[in-house]
């Protein structure tokens, strides 16, 4: 079996996540077995002194996930910090396949398609349900402009709309020849599940794109053309994407033709606001009512921020929608503080590796990871929702690897590669 199935078969796993619903039996089956495989065969390797130059960021990560663990079992019952502790390391064997199953840079690019070709697939369940209903063990629909919302098969109903941007950028760093198919496989949906972010993602990755294309602006004008008309055609044709559209747009004060739709979505400033003052204020002053002093500086465990969706009774503070702010109120001013800077770091080394051109998927990675972080301001989850967690390992990976300290791959262009 070559590394590249191996390293599917471990990704699928995790971020198949949803088949719990349908059998949590049938689930656990799968995925417990699949990490101890993994865990076993990562800390051999570590053993036997082949971390193949992973560095500390991954050993940190995890050293404090079990000191906000340690601090959720003093707070809340066992059920809820294991869930948290779970949830938040539920993506880690992302990080420990690619070090198992990586030995060069070329099949670090195949592993990425992998993650493209998921979410895409993925992402297209979305829009199967306006002709199948909603599927029942997906996450629960629920309404938005009087429209039906829909989930998908990546998560959440918010999921494709947090991640969807970094995915269409990776696209650009994956060993594929149906590059336009996969971006037209993630927007569709991704305009239509009434979701503001995904329009703003979406925005992002286009200039994205067109910053690292820079050189070849004409294989982006054709590709953007292309995409515009099959937008254009869809959103004319089928009524049930222009009235999607229609309400997100409505959602940023734009004035559209739909006059049935429903304006009961809050406005973009109160949104972004609550996520950048009033959310995080909320939760920092939560730590306070766990009375001890230590608090502020250790944290209040996974009860913080429910983005762990710990039992009812275990929620310490309300949703964050902030992951920044939830690591701060999760880890403490400690923890919070290094692992923000450990997510800074891995962007500059993506950065720094791009302009080395060690590989052509760095300038794709260090924009998709750049769109995360962004994402991270105004969004919860992104640390523990497993499609978004499988891009931050997959950026700590290359951020930290000496694989790619090795000849480079192409020494050309830094647009790495196009879009055909």
């Amino acid at each position: 079996m070559s590394n590249r199935t191996k390293f599917a078969l471990v990704f699928l796993i995790v971020n198949l996540h949803l088949v719990r619903n349908l059998s949590l039996v049938i689930y656990l089956s799968v995925y417990v077995p699949m990490v101890l495989v993994i865990l076993v065969a990562f800390v051999t390797k570590i053993y036997h002194r082949e971390r193949a130059g992973i560095g500390s960021m991954f050993f940190v990560w995890i050293g404090f996930s079990f000191s906000a663990l340690f601090v959720s079992l003093l707070v809340i019952s066992p059920a809820g910090a294991f869930t948290g502790f779970t949830r938040f390391l539920f993506a880690a064997p992302i990080f420990m396949a690619l070090v198992l199953y990586t030995e060069t840079a070329d099949e670090f690019r195949s592993h990425i398609s992998t993650f493209v070709y998921f979410f895409a697939v993925a992402s297209l369940s979305l829009p199967l349900q306006f002709a199948v209903g909603p599927i029942s063990w997906f996450a629960e629909a629920s309404q938005r402009a009087g429209l039906e919302r829909y989930s998908s098969l990546v998560g959440s109903l918010t999921s494709i709309g947090v991640i969807v941007g970094s995915y269409l950028v990776l696209v650009q760093g994956a060993k594929s020849r149906a590059k336009f198919l996969l971006i037209v496989g993630m927007v569709l949906p991704a305009v239509v599940s009434l979701n503001k972010a995904a329009m703003v993602n979406i925005a992002i990755a286009i200039l994205g794109l067109i910053l690292l294309n820079w050189r070849s602006l004409s294989r982006v004008f054709l590709a953007a053309t292309v995409s515009v008309a099959v937008f254009l055609l869809s959103y004319s044709m089928l009524p049930v994407v222009q009235e999607r559209i229609d309400a997100s747009l409505q959602s940023f004060g734009l004035q559209t033709n739909s006059s049935a739709i429903i304006r009961d979505d809050v406005n973009v400033e109160t949104s972004a606001m609550e996520r950048i003052v009033d959310l995080p204020l909320a939760n920092f002053r939560a730590l306070g009512d766990l009375h001890s002093p230590l608090s502020y500086l250790l944290g209040g465990g996974f009860g913080m921020g429910n983005t762990a969706l710990v039992p009812v009774g275990d929620v310490l503070a309300p949703m964050a929608h902030n992951q920044y702010a939830e690591v701060v109120s999760v880890f403490g001013l400690i923890g919070g503080v290094v692992l923000v800077l450990i997510i800074a770091r891995i962007q500059v080394a993506l950065v720094q590796r791009w302009k080395a051109r060690l590989s052509p998927s760095f300038g794709p990675l260090a924009v998709a990871f750049f769109i995360f972080v962004i994402n991270s301001v105004f969004a919860n989850g992104t640390l523990y929702q497993p499609s978004a967690a499988s891009v931050f390992f997959l950026a700590m990976f290359a951020a930290s690897s000496r694989i790619f300290s090795r000849k480079p791959e192409n020494s050309g262009s830094r647009s790495a590669v196009d879009l055909r």
